[in-house]
């Protein structure tokens, strides 16, 4: 502005135009007045929406970054790396080894966003993305943190069988044989099983030779639980008599006493 007002006093001491001598023309000096009322204004307009710290033409724009910490599991407490999160569509990162992902989201005080959580091979990605909401912790440094799942698409489960009087059994899932009890009717068997479905495992006994084993093919019905997840089948089987061997009793005949 100082150079402004330096200005128009050199133009009113200035010689008149045309070659002239005196003060400068009126009609000059009034358009003079006109431009420099123009900036003023315009100087004003600005130094408003510096406080305000929004432009005046994007004043409904986001108005800071909010940052949050975002972290993945694939089972509980098994942090989960190479989860991709994307926000409006456009990919931001992936979790590193600790299955954490450090974000920056424009908006404002309160807003809910939608995170979009897509698993690496193996795991389950949730259906629906993941509303968190931007705000800032009142301790310095701390961010918000938000707990995502990545369930897996298998479980590993050990399946421990336990068979009284029933050795060498095939130990069956989906039909194939997983394992065999030994001599004492002992087997163990790691299988990997869907994760949210119902899983059975069988005891065969449709094996010549073990027809007259009872209860026939015993099984047992589950959904895995968790990790390292353990299932016992205990059975203890019972012999039937074999009814054409049974001995066919003659009548007794009476006997004379003397």
């Amino acid at each position: 502005m100082g150079a402004w007002r330096g200005a128009r006093r050199a133009l009113v001491q200035a010689p008149a135009l045309h070659g002239g001598s005196g003060p400068l023309h009126l009609r000059s000096f009034a358009r003079f007045d006109r431009v420099w009322s123009i900036e003023r204004a315009s100087l004003v307009a600005g130094a408003l929406a510096a406080v305000v710290g929004v432009p005046a033409c994007a004043r409904s724009s986001k108005s800071a970054p909010y940052e949050l910490v975002v972290h993945v599991d694939g089972d509980v407490g098994h942090s989960l790396a190479g989860a991709t999160i994307s926000f409006l569509g456009r990919r931001v990162g992936e979790t590193d080894d600790h299955g954490a992902l450090t974000l920056a989201i424009r908006g404002s005080e309160g807003e809910r966003v939608a995170l979009t959580v897509s698993c690496p091979p193996g795991f389950q990605s949730p259906a629906l993305p993941t509303d968190v909401v931007l705000h800032r912790l009142s301790e310095p440094g701390r961010k918000p943190e938000y707990d995502l799942q990545c369930p897996p698409v298998t479980r590993s489960v050990v399946i421990v069988v336990r068979a009284d009087n029933g050795p060498r059994l095939p130990v069956l899932y989906l039909g194939k044989e997983v394992a065999r009890t030994d001599e004492s009717g002992a087997a163990h068997a790691l299988v990997s099983v869907p994760a949210s479905d119902d899983v059975d495992i069988t005891i065969a006994t449709n094996e010549p030779g073990n027809e007259r084993l009872r209860p026939q093919n015993p099984s047992m019905k589950f959904v895995p639980s968790g990790p390292d997840d353990i299932k016992a089948l205990t059975v203890k089987f019972a012999l039937e008599p074999d009814k054409r061997r049974a001995a066919v009793s003659k009548p007794s005949l009476p006997v004379r006493l003397h």
